[in-house]
């Protein structure tokens, strides 16, 4: 009878240390997602852009011509012309409805997934979201110093 009291006991605590176990890299996992999110996207490292961005958007009143006047884009023009950024800055600039208008490594088309605008930091204008900015670095020191030169 104690055999079996034993390997009962045994087993319900392998199942719970499998769940703990499991519950606790998932929760890792998450807090280090949120917090590179965070960090990323709201601590601070994007808000110039964001408000070149706006600046842009309120001089022309649309995101028509963004793509000439990012640097280093795929289409030759902007910054400082030496070709495309590696993948790790990749910046890409969606308008209000999530429909791609600018990308530094390929021609803009298509639109961002669910998933891209929750992690997109939102260019506002008067409170109203007028666009997304989508920086895809891997490296959080990649942040150039200029992402337009406004006209």
């Amino acid at each position: 009878m104690r055999s079996v009291y034993w390997k009962l006991m045994l087993a319900f605590l392998a199942v719970i240390l499998v769940v703990v176990g499991t519950v606790a890299v998932l929760a890792g996992r998450s807090a280090e997602q949120e917090l590179r999110r965070y960090a990323f996207g709201q601590g601070g490292m994007w808000n110039r852009q964001v408000a070149n961005l706006a600046t842009y958007h309120t001089m022309h009143g649309t995101w028509e011509g963004i793509q000439e006047v990012l640097p280093n884009s795929p289409m030759g023009f902007g910054g400082g012309g030496m070709g495309p950024r590696p993948p790790e800055a990749r910046i890409r600039i969606a308008d209000a409805s999530g429909q791609i208008v600018g990308d530094t490594a390929a021609p803009p088309e298509g639109s961002l997934s669910d998933e891209e605008l929750e992690q997109s930091i939102p260019i506002e204008i008067d409170g109203q979201i007028v666009g997304y900015l989508l920086p895809s670095a891997s490296r959080f020191g990649s942040v150039p110093d200029k992402i337009i030169e406004i006209r």
